[in-house]
């Protein structure tokens, strides 16, 4: 009697036991299923993707529409990428913003600093890159090109500035879109207002304070800082004059 008791006993336990606790392999299958369905990619069907892609074609066809060309490259010097207003900015290096060039006379202002290595060429452009990207937010611009970089000497604006145009995007009345320059003007230090040549802008590298560059140029600047020093003939401690005139410059007083 006793006997059968227990062996009655083992028969249930072994039934509760097996209905109670799952296999792993059953836990392990349910989890990933969940977290497949807890997953955003579970619930598209990649149409958004293929929509983008389609506007990504359209864009393209209205870039070259209105790209007009650009400077041919000077010998040893690879051009400037052509710029594309539907290429996303925020994704990209702003060394690697194509939206930002440097036009010949930018380029020269940068030979002129004498010989740079790739990296620290690439430093300094993306130093004056950074201001310009911020103005371009300022203003509403699309393109910016840089024509001289950070100067005050030899320019009629004694503030310290990079001088660079800007393009916005419009859509015209048949609703064709094209780009179009951003005037320009500032009041120089005489309180007489000065317009742009070619609609060129002078972009200070100290908003808050454009007669004072000093600290802006030792905090965002350092590479170009260092380079005008060692071109001086100046030490680590002592600030470099900024010059608009570079190799093979000429002289624009309104620049």
């Amino acid at each position: 009697m006793r006997f059968s008791v227990f062996v009655t006993l083992s028969i249930v336990a072994s039934s509760v036991s097996s209905l109670a606790i799952p296999s792993v392999s059953n836990v392990e299958h349910r989890d990933y299923a969940s977290l497949q369905m807890r997953s955003p990619s579970f619930f598209h069907t990649g149409h958004s993707s293929s929509s983008s892609s389609s506007s990504s074609s359209d864009a393209s066809s209205i870039h070259s529409e209105s790209h007009h060309g650009s400077h041919p490259p000077s010998p040893g010097r690879s051009p400037s990428p052509h710029p594309s207003e539907h290429s996303d900015s925020s994704d990209l290096s702003i060394s690697d913003d194509h939206h930002i060039t440097f036009s010949e006379s930018g380029l020269r202002h940068l030979d002129g600093l004498g010989t740079l290595t790739d990296a620290e060429r690439k430093q300094v452009e993306k130093e004056h890159k950074i201001r310009i990207k911020e103005h371009m937010e300022e203003i509403g611009a699309s393109h910016a090109e840089i024509h001289f970089m950070g100067h005050a000497q030899g320019s009629v604006d004694t503030r310290p500035h990079i001088t660079a145009t800007f393009k916005k995007l419009v859509t015209g009345p048949h609703g064709r879109q094209h780009y179009v320059p951003i005037p320009s003007s500032w009041i120089d230090a005489n309180g007489v207002i000065q317009h742009g040549r070619q609609h060129r802008h002078h972009v200070y590298l100290n908003k808050h304070d454009p007669h004072n560059a000093v600290d802006y140029l030792r905090e965002h600047m350092p590479v170009y800082r260092s380079k005008l020093q060692i071109k001086q003939g100046l030490g680590p401690n002592d600030e470099p004059t900024l010059r608009r005139r570079g190799a093979g410059t000429h002289h624009h007083p309104l620049n």
